[in-house]
């Protein structure tokens, strides 16, 4: 039997590893867009829609990598998403959904309030504005797509699994 030696295990094996991390990575990220975007495309089709439409055009998926976890010996960051309204256009969708208590508005740069109402010019040193109720509609919209989501998500998983397996 003759001596073979073989070169360059340890970069092969660095190599595989390496695959074998962006293979699941990649798998992980298309499982999570696919699940978030069937629950954002959802709360689409549930949101109010006003005069602007901004709040409906608002709703986006955000991802962020918050936590880091101990899984199996090794340090893996942990994503974070969620779906709703941006704060800057879409803000009260939140009002929408939760409702609010009444306030009370006074002057402050001026002696008095002022606003027209039926064609009349009102002035006044304060106003109550009143409660808001809820009238939700993200949460119904997505209340019963956790297991469609769910399925989406697997499936993407498998997919990108696929692709890679020899």
């Amino acid at each position: 039997m003759a001596g073979i030696k073989v070169t360059g295990l340890e970069q092969l094996r660095a190599r595989t590893a390496a695959l074998s991390k962006m293979a699941a990575e990649e798998a992980l990220i298309a499982a999570e867009n696919a699940a978030a975007s069937l629950i954002r495309d959802s709360q689409r089709t549930a949101a109010p829609v006003g005069p602007t439409g901004k709040l409906r055009r608002s709703i986006r998926i955000f991802k962020g990598r918050v936590k880091s976890l101990v899984a199996g010996g090794r340090t893996t960051a942990v994503a974070r998403i969620l779906i709703g309204p941006e704060k800057k256009t879409g803000y009260y969708g939140f009002f929408r959904e939760k409702g609010r208590k009444g306030f009370l508005v006074k002057a402050k740069k001026a002696k008095m309030l002022h606003w027209t109402k039926d064609g009349r010019d009102i002035f006044a040193r304060r106003a109550r504005v009143g409660p808001q109720p809820a009238r939700p509609w993200a949460a119904p919209a997505t209340a019963g797509i956790e297991q469609a989501a769910f399925e989406a998500g697997t499936a993407a998983f498998d997919a990108i699994i696929r692709k890679y397996s020899i």
